[in-house]
């Protein structure tokens, strides 16, 4: 609820007053004019760690733009993206926008294909995994790709340590860590190591060592890959599955 509220306010707060289409910026002096037009119909591909807050962002956008949106979930999720863009959809429509202005279609990698190469669709919004990133890149169509993130923080001992330290537990524990922001390892100067390590733990962190550590390694790790079963899990959840 937090992160679809953020999605939903921090999107329409910082876009709500931003010229989008017709004449965007008009200067006398040098006698330029710029025109935004749409270039919808686009396809937004959504993933599965962010099935609803990625809808109301990017539906915000499609209409901004004035643009109709095609909404591709992810079999996981498919009834928690398919009803928030029927909820964006009627907030739409009864704010003005035409009927059908997003949609959404069912999660079928051979219909995903089929409305990425399709010929009314003109740009593509790809937010997931690499190779389904890469899949749009290579579809012809224009396209705009936001793969996994794999975000590192280093820490030195210029930073505010109690900062740091509750910066990363918060990343960390928000949504169980599936924001591609959130920071997946830490690296830490030798000097404050130990320091930084007391402090983890003084908030409540867990450090895996010994056999545990090979366990849980064992179950995160499936055929070199993440194991999907662990995304959006919580950590007692996950640590009882290894």
């Amino acid at each position: 609820v937090i992160k679809n509220a953020a999605a939903c306010e921090l999107t329409l707060s910082k876009y709500m007053d931003a010229k989008t289409v017709d004449i965007i910026e008009d200067d006398p002096i040098r006698r330029i004019t710029r025109y935004a037009v749409p270039i919808g119909p686009i396809a937004s591909i959504i993933p599965m760690t962010n099935p609803t807050s990625t809808v109301i962002t990017k539906a915000l956008f499609s209409l901004k733009t004035r643009n109709a949106m095609m909404f591709l979930p992810h079999p996981r999720t498919t009834y928690a993206t398919s009803e928030a863009v029927r909820i964006c959809n009627e907030a739409a429509v009864k704010a003005g926008a035409p009927e059908n202005v997003l949609q959404c279609v069912n999660p079928d990698r051979k219909v995903s294909d089929h409305v990425m190469h399709h010929p009314n669709i003109n740009l593509l919004l790809a937010t997931g995994g690499p190779s389904m990133v890469e899949a749009c890149y290579a579809s012809g169509k224009p396209a705009l790709g936001v793969g996994a993130g794999n975000a590192a923080v280093i820490i030195d001992e210029t930073a505010d340590l109690d900062e740091v330290v509750g910066s990363i537990i918060l990343s960390k524990t928000f949504d169980n860590g599936v924001i591609c922001a959130s920071e997946q390892s830490t690296v830490i100067l030798d000097e404050i190591y130990d320091i930084i390590k007391e402090k983890f733990i003084k908030r409540g962190v867990y450090f895996v060592e010994g056999e545990d550590k090979i366990k849980l390694g064992n179950y995160l790790i499936k055929d070199g890959h993440i194991n999907a079963d662990v995304v959006g899990q919580n950590a007692i959840k996950i640590a009882e599955r290894a």
